[in-house]
């Protein structure tokens, strides 16, 4: 499983019955795909073998991306991986018994893809601040119109008080309410 600590998204994921150094390659491949192959990105993980594998770190040599690892008996560097784990296993997992194989990467395949990236808290997330930065420009919009707008009002005002007429309370001036 590969996050994205930024965006919170689930970027690379991969299934196998066996944890090996394939498998967690297979992931970061999906990661580095995903992401158009970027450069210079920490790759964070645990002390796990497979993470220390000559496959793993030719991997992340061949891209060049920066291996980080725990100390040993530190959790929480991976804090963020786990937390994620624990609601993987309990909103998707928890007590469901899959036929199959293929039944078990669907399932996997559907609370990370449509429910997890999409639909989540941390896609919500992601999501509002688009519509927040949406109502801010639309704000910003309104505000210069305003602003603009007031100017032209006060252009008018002081346009009026050079000519000579008098406003007739908050109505506009009437004819008669000029003062010659």
């Amino acid at each position: 499983m590969a996050l994205d600590l930024y965006s919170r998204r689930v970027v690379g994921w991969a299934m196998s019955e066996r944890m090996t150094a394939t498998l967690v390659c297979d992931a970061l491949r999906m990661a580095l795909w995903r992401h158009r192959r970027p450069t210079g990105v920490i790759v964070h993980s645990d002390r796990g073998s497979q993470y220390c594998s000559a496959e793993h770190r030719r991997l992340l040599g061949e891209h060049g991306l920066r291996s980080s690892m725990s100390q040993k008996g530190d959790c929480f560097d991976n804090a963020a991986m786990g937390s994620w784990n624990h609601s993987f296993k309990v909103e998707a997992i928890h007590g469901e018994r899959f036929g199959t194989g293929e039944m078990a990467k669907a399932a996997v395949f559907e609370y990370i893809e449509i429910y997890y990236n999409r639909l989540s808290v941390p896609a919500q997330k992601s999501i509002a601040l688009l519509v927040t930065q949406h109502i801010v420009d639309r704000l910003l919009f309104f505000q210069h119109i305003t602003h603009q707008r007031i100017q032209e009002c006060l252009y008018i005002s002081t346009r009026r008080n050079e000519l000579g007429w008098t406003w007739g309370g908050l109505d506009a001036p009437r004819k008669g309410n000029r003062q010659d």
